[in-house]
């Protein structure tokens, strides 16, 4: 069987990177529209909620109103963050990373919350640099796709550079090597292999994500339910 051509390797692994690009944009884009619809829900409460405050004063009826809407407001509270310090969230986006086999490099929060009175909800924008494998940053998405209150707005991700890796033998390469251990000089090897490694180069990847936060106050549904 003649060996691929340069060029034939090439144009592989340009065509797997397609193919692992494909899965991951579809990853990211149903997260994105979940957190979305979230989004919509939130702000179209929030308003109903600001309107009920204005008209307390004078319309005690609206007070059934009010409470309703903090209802609603409380059971949709379940769909983002609770209210953290940067320095939470700055140790938890941490551990997400690396949980991932990601190595976060920096990270900047802001605060980008409307100037809305009495709002619930507390907005971030997070900027994260990480480096790590492509199937890391998967794994990665993967997991935030499920989470509630954060989702990846946009990023970059670049070839950074090649490195050695050890890696444990799948069971195939494990029963050769035993093989190869028996058979060399005709004789049985008693002594154990341990845990046998082998050397893989993979690609790193520099990876710029930002995120967009979001986290309920539920210290201001408190005060307005008082």
């Amino acid at each position: 069987m003649s060996r691929l051509t340069k060029r034939e390797k090439t144009m592989l692994y340009v065509l797997f990177l397609v193919i692992v690009a494909a899965i991951g944009w579809f990853l990211i884009s149903s997260a994105i529209d979940k957190s979305l619809a979230l989004d919509d829900t939130i702000s179209e409460i929030e308003m109903q909620k600001s309107s009920f405050e204005q008209a307390l004063a004078t319309r005690p009826i609206y007070v059934r109103s009010i409470a309703d809407a903090s209802e609603r407001i409380e059971v949709l509270s379940g769909e983002f963050l609770p209210l953290m310090t940067n320095d939470e969230l700055d140790c938890m986006i941490t551990d997400l990373l690396q949980r991932n086999g990601l190595v976060p490099e920096s990270m900047h929060i802001l605060d980008i919350t409307e100037e809305i009175e009495n709002t619930s909800t507390v907005k971030l924008s997070v900027k994260v640099k990480a480096t790590g494998e492509y199937k890391a940053f998967l794994s990665f998405v993967e997991e935030l796709s499920m989470l509630n209150g954060m989702r990846l707005t946009q990023f970059v991700i670049q070839q950074r550079n090649m490195v050695n890796k050890l890696v444990p033998l799948s069971p195939e390469e494990e029963i050769q090597l035993n093989e190869a251990i028996i058979h060399e000089d005709g004789s049985i090897a008693h002594e154990s292999i341990g845990n046998p490694l082998k050397s893989v180069s993979v690609m790193l990847f520099g990876m710029d994500l930002n995120f967009e936060v979001v986290e309920f106050d539920q210290g201001q549904l408190t005060a307005l339910a008082s």
